[in-house]
C-alpha cells in the first residue's frame, strides 16, 4: 500500500517559557474501505507522535461516505483545509501521494431476501384467513440496490396496514403483479426509536388461491345443481377474472344457464334461480326434530325457488303452515 506523510506541528505556550511544539505525523493511506455514513481522518491516515493530537485528529469528520458500493477521492488539499480549520495555528506538511481513494462497503439487497420477508409477513397476517391462500412469485428490484453493512429491518407499510379480513381487499392487493413500497429501517437504542435509511418500490407477482365450490362432474345447461353435485377446491384466481360463486348456498338449487366443466369455479352469471315449486302443486313435506322424522303431502300456496320460505296447507284440514323449499317439489317444516 502506498502512503503519503502529513506532519502537523502545534505550538503550546506555557506561561513565559519558550514555545515548544507537539508534533504528529500522519501517514496517508492510498486506498481505504469504509462502512459508516461519514469518513473521518482516522479512516484515511495513521498517526504517530503526540497521542493527544492524534486522538483529536482521528475524530475529525472529513466528508460523507460514498453511496454503498461506490468510490470517491479526497485530495491532500482537502485534508489541508480540514486541518487548517480545526487547528489554524498548526504547521501542516504534505509529502508523497496527493489523494486517497475511498471505497464504501456494501451488502446487496436481494430479491430472495425481500421475497422471504414478504412470505413471513403474509403467513402471519393470513393465519386466521381460511378462505384465501397467498404465495409470492417473482420479485423485481431496482438495479444496483445495496446498503451499508449492518442490521436492518424491512417494512411493507401498505401490506402491514391491510384489511386482510376483507375479501375485496385481498383480491385487489394480493393477486397478480403489484408494485409495493419497501422501507429499510435500522432500530436504534430503544424499541420505540428507529431510523429510516431508504425506501424504494419493487414489483411483486402475487398468486392468490380461493377456496371455492366446484362441480364434481360436468353438467349440461338447464340442470339444477344439488348438494351432491358440489365440493370445494383451492382455485387460483386473478384480478380480472369473472365473479365466481363463493359458497355452496349460491349454487345449490340454481339452474345452469350454460354447460360447465368439472373442477372449475362457477361464474355467478352461469346460474339462474328456477322456481322448483309451483303454486297449487302438491309437494312432499318433511318434518325433522328431536327423534321425529316423518313426511306427508301439502299444497303449495306460492311458487318459489330453493331456500325460500313459502305458505302451504294441508289438503284435508286446510291448515296453513310455513315451509322452506329444499328441492324440486320438496319442502320442510319451519318450526
Amino acid at each position: 500500500m502506498k502512503y503519503m506523510t502529513i506532519q502537523v506541528l502545534t505550538a503550546i505556550a506555557l506561561g513565559v517559557a519558550p514555545q515548544v511544539s507537539d508534533t504528529a505525523t500522519f501517514t496517508l493511506k492510498t486506498n481505504v474501505s469504509v462502512s459508516e455514513d461519514h469518513v473521518y481522518l482516522g479512516d484515511v491516515a495513521d498517526c504517530s507522535g503526540s497521542s493527544q493530537l492524534c486522538e483529536e485528529i482521528y475524530g475529525v469528520e472529513i466528508t460523507p461516505s460514498p453511496l454503498p458500493g461506490r468510490t470517491s477521492v479526497i485530495t491532500a488539499d482537502r485534508l489541508r483545509q480540514v486541518l487548517a480549520k480545526e487547528w489554524p495555528h498548526a504547521d501542516v506538511f504534505f509529502n508523497g501521494s496527493k489523494a486517497v481513494k475511498i471505497v464504501a462497503q456494501s451488502q446487496v439487497l436481494t430479491a430472495d431476501l425481500i421475497k422471504q420477508e414478504l412470505e413471513q409477513l403474509l403467513l402471519l397476517r393470513m393465519s386466521q384467513q381460511d378462505r384465501f391462500r397467498v404465495s409470492v412469485g417473482k420479485v423485481q428490484l431496482p438495479l444496483g440496490l445495496s446498503l451499508r453493512p449492518g442490521e436492518y429491518r424491512l417494512e411493507f407499510q401498505d401490506l402491514e396496514d391491510g384489511s386482510y379480513e376483507s375479501p375485496e381487499w385481498v383480491k385487489k392487493y394480493l393477486s397478480g403483479p403489484r408494485r409495493i413500497v419497501v422501507q429499510v429501517v435500522r432500530d436504534l437504542e430503544t424499541a420505540t426509536q428507529q431510523r429510516l435509511l431508504t425506501g424504494f418500490a419493487v414489483s411483486v407477482n402475487f398468486m392468490l388461491s380461493e377456496r371455492l365450490p366446484v362441480l364434481k362432474q360436468p353438467m349440461k345447461v338447464g340442470r339444477v345443481v344439488s348438494e351432491d353435485d358440489v365440493e370445494e377446491q383451492w382455485i387460483e384466481i386473478h384480478q380480472n377474472a369473472l365473479k365466481f360463486a363463493a359458497s355452496k348456498s349460491q349454487i345449490v338449487g340454481r339452474r345452469l344457464s350454460r354447460s360447465l366443466s368439472a373442477m372449475e369455479p362457477i361464474p355467478e352469471n352461469a346460474l339462474t334461480v328456477p322456481e322448483i315449486v309451483k303454486r297449487g302443486k302438491i309437494v312432499v313435506l318433511s318434518m325433522k326434530g328431536s327423534g321425529v322424522d316423518v313426511s306427508s303431502k301439502v299444497e303449495a300456496l306460492e311458487s318459489g325457488s330453493y331456500g325460500q320460505i313459502i305458505d302451504a296447507r294441508y289438503a284435508a284440514t286446510k291448515k296453513k303452515i310455513r315451509v322452506r323449499i329444499v328441492g324440486a317439489d320438496h319442502v320442510e317444516f319451519v318450526f
